[in-house]
C-alpha cells in the first residue's frame, strides 16, 4: 500500500473520520482530540462490540444496527479496530486514519495503560497474566497472515495488520497512513489549524474589522 504522508491529506475539515489501528496505537486519544476539535461525537467501538458493563460480546444484529445508525449521521469519529462488519462506516467516512505504529511503541503504551488502570482501580482485565496474554496476542497481529473476511464476523481477534492492509487498500484515496507519532501529530495539527468550513491548507479569511 502506498504511503501517503499526513501533509497530503486531508484537504478539508473532517466531519466523518474512521480512526483505526492496533492496541496501543493511540486510536482513542486521536479520536477524542478530533471530536473536541470538530464537535463530532466520538464512538469507542469496544463499547459497541461488547457490553460496557458485562464485557460480553454483543449480538451481531445489535452491532450492525449501531453501525448503520452512526454511519447515517452527518458527523462522527469512530475509534475502531474492528473490520468485517464496519464497512458502512468505512464507506461513509471522509477520512480513514490508520495508526500503524511500531510494535515496541505500542507495547510500551499497552503496559503503561494497564498499570495506570490497575493503580486507579478501574482495570477491567487486571493481573500480569492478562497483560501478558494481551501483549502476546497483539504481537502476533503484527506478523500474522490476512484473515478471511467471513472469520472476522465471528472472531474479533482474527483482525491483524495484514488484514487491515488488505481491507483499507480499497479506500486508498481517503486513507491517511501514519507510521510514526510525528505523522499523527502533523495530521492533528493540520486539523486544528483549519477553521470550520474552511479548506485545510488555505488561510482563513480575516474579519473586515477587529471584534470589540
Amino acid at each position: 500500500m502506498e504511503r501517503l504522508p499526513p501533509s497530503a491529506l486531508p484537504t478539508s475539515l473532517p466531519r466523518r473520520v474512521f480512526v483505526t489501528g492496533q492496541g496501543g496505537s493511540g486510536k482513542t486519544t486521536l479520536a477524542q482530540a478530533l471530536s473536541a476539535q470538530t464537535g463530532a461525537p466520538a464512538y469507542h467501538f469496544d463499547d459497541i462490540a461488547y457490553d460496557p458493563q458485562t464485557h460480553r460480546r454483543r449480538p451481531m444484529e445489535a452491532r450492525l444496527a449501531d453501525v448503520r445508525r452512526i454511519s447515517e449521521q452527518p458527523a462522527w469519529v469512530a475509534d475502531c479496530w474492528y473490520l468485517g462488519w464496519t464497512e458502512p462506516l468505512l464507506t461513509a467516512a471522509e477520512e480513514i486514519v490508520w495508526l500503524d505504529l511500531p510494535w515496541r511503541l505500542a507495547a510500551r503504551r499497552i503496559i503503561f495503560r494497564h498499570l495506570r488502570a490497575s493503580l486507579v482501580g478501574n482495570n477491567p482485565h487486571p493481573g500480569i497474566g492478562k497483560l501478558w496474554d494481551f501483549l502476546r496476542s497483539e504481537r502476533q497481529r503484527y506478523t500474522g497472515a490476512p484473515s478471511d473476511a467471513r472469520v472476522l464476523l465471528v472472531r474479533d481477534g482474527a483482525n491483524n495488520r495484514a488484514t487491515a492492509k488488505r481491507a483499507l487498500a480499497a479506500y486508498r484515496e481517503k486513507l491517511i497512513h501514519c507510521h510514526r507519532p510525528s505523522e499523527v501529530a502533523a495530521y492533528l495539527t493540520k486539523v486544528r489549524a483549519a477553521p470550520q468550513d474552511c479548506p485545510l491548507g488555505e488561510p482563513a479569511e480575516r474579519p473586515s474589522s477587529p471584534s470589540s
